[in-house]
């Protein structure tokens, strides 16, 4: 993500939405202190997952064409066949995505907890233990992705919608056996919620999200007011990184674009977890400035939709009207 960068930060401990701590942050030369190397080492295969999870997602072709054939000839029981052996191998992928975003969540969770667990700012904290931050970075730079190919390949939710649709007639709403050397079973109640993650425009997103209010929710004001830090000092950093021409100039496509979903999903969570949301004139993120620098290039469409639909204050009263303009976002 570039060479160390000096940045000044906003400081949410701070109402003012002005700048006022410096901190620098390397993400490219960074080796995990003591201090960070049992999170660092619990973090790290799930990173290394996340990575063969986005490739086996990239090259998800679906079954288009047996739907199709079985769609047209309902009383072709070989279609039927055809097809219903066809979905169950992609819904074993499915469930691995599913189920990945449990131990997606938990890895995120641990790095929050270490980076607002200690006494001193949370801009210390993330200078500090420059390890976890990248970590966080990648972690988040992968949910973006994540849900950027899933948008993309609507193929995933029609695949999914039929198996349930051919359940009813091979399992009779019985556990279905899939196939594999684990010798897997999805149980209804995992078929429910695996429709209900899909469903989701930004599924992976959405579980953070949620991991995050939930966390916020059982901790004192500190620790809040901590995690709205590092989340905004995430939003500040990435969007400076490719705002200003000095810095971007530095960085390849794939570290800008990088950048673009770390700083997409920092606004996003903090959104949720701020009582009065990201968008407010007050926000300790500069949200319009980053908003403008995703209407540029065409690919980030998936970006400004997430910020338009799984946001949580952007239809409220307190949003500037100009953030709203930017997303055409009706009042």
């Amino acid at each position: 993500m570039g060479n160390l960068l000096k940045i000044l930060s906003n400081n949410c401990l701070d109402s003012s939405p002005g700048f006022s701590e410096e901190i620098f942050l390397d993400f490219d030369n960074v080796i995990p202190k003591e201090d960070e190397r049992q999170v660092y080492n619990t973090v790290s295969p799930i990173l290394a997952e996340s990575q063969d999870i986005l490739r086996d997602l990239t090259n998800y072709e679906g079954a288009a064409a047996e739907i199709k054939k079985c769609i047209q000839s309902p009383s072709d029981q070989e279609h039927k066949d055809h097809t219903w052996n066809t979905l169950l191998p992609l819904v074993v992928r499915l469930k691995r995505y599913f189920e990945f975003s449990s131990a997606l969540t938990e890895a995120y969770i641990d790095i929050i907890r270490e980076l607002t667990r200690h006494q001193g700012s949370a801009t210390h904290q993330l200078e500090q233990k420059q390890a976890l931050a990248r970590q966080l970075g990648d972690l988040l730079h992968f949910t973006l992705n994540f849900d950027k190919k899933k948008m993309e390949n609507s193929q995933i939710q029609n695949d999914y919608s039929f198996f349930r649709r051919l359940t009813n007639f091979y399992s009779r709403m019985k556990d279905v056996k899939l196939p594999g050397e684990k010798n897997e079973e999805l149980t209804q109640a995992q078929a429910n919620d695996i429709s209900f993650f899909y469903a989701k425009p930004t599924p992976m997103l959405s579980i953070l999200s949620e991991a995050t209010v939930k966390f916020v929710d059982g901790q004192n004001e500190d620790v809040k007011l901590k995690t709205l830090t590092i989340l905004s000092t995430f939003a500040n950093i990435t969007k400076t990184m490719i705002e200003k021409n000095e810095f971007r100039s530095k960085l390849s496509t794939e570290s800008i674009q990088l950048c673009e979903r770390v700083m997409t999903a920092a606004i996003i969570l903090y959104d949720h977890v701020h009582p009065n949301g990201a968008f407010e004139k007050k926000s300790a993120i500069d949200v319009k400035g980053a908003i403008k620098l995703l209407l540029s290039p065409d690919e980030n469409n998936a970006m400004l939709n997430a910020l338009r639909y799984t946001t949580k204050t952007i239809n409220s009263d307190s949003t500037q009207k100009q953030i709203k303009q930017l997303l055409e976002v009706r009042s």
